[in-house]
């Protein structure tokens, strides 16, 4: 899934992008993966 943030920089950045991945697959029923979400810059 893509999901697009807009932050001051890249820390706050990640956390507001696995905060919304991990919103979004609770949405959906979906399980957290266990090696963590793989975020491309």
């Amino acid at each position: 899934m893509r999901i697009t943030v807009w932050a001051t920089g890249m820390m706050e950045a990640k956390k507001k992008a696995y905060a919304e991945a991990d919103f979004r697959a609770a949405k959906k029923g979906w399980p957290k993966p266990k090696a963590g979400w793989r975020l491309q810059e």
